[in-house]
């Protein structure tokens, strides 16, 4: 992610010393309930998931340090954006489909994705 942060259309990632911060935005077409309800239902499974992925499976992923209704606080992995490595036609190649991963968050380490 270099030294800066990232936009995407679900959420803001900000780098802050050793951690990195994703806080997901408001959408302006739903109604203020709905949507902070949706955030964070929303942030909450992924930070569910994204632990999970570690203990249970033994994915690499960032270790979760905190969580609110609209932010997570993860640990900062330094490497190569997926996005960066990846081409469409790799991802077609691999079985990818629309509505599948989306690499703009994934990225991969020294020691492999």
């Amino acid at each position: 992610m270099g030294g800066g942060g990232a936009r995407g259309a679900e959420a803001v990632v900000t780098p802050v010393g050793s951690d990195v911060l994703k806080r997901r935005l408001p959408k302006g077409y739903r109604t203020p309930s709905l949507d902070h309800r949706l955030i964070s239902e929303r942030t909450r499974a992924e930070a569910r998931m994204i632990s999970a992925a570690r203990g249970g499976a033994g994915v690499r992923t960032p270790v979760i340090r905190d969580v609110t209704a609209d932010t997570i606080r993860m640990e900062r992995i330094e490497g190569t954006l997926l996005k960066h490595l990846l081409t469409p036609e790799r991802i077609y190649d691999a079985g990818a489909v629309w509505g599948g991963a989306c690499t703009g968050g994934q990225g991969s380490s020294t020691g492999g994705i």
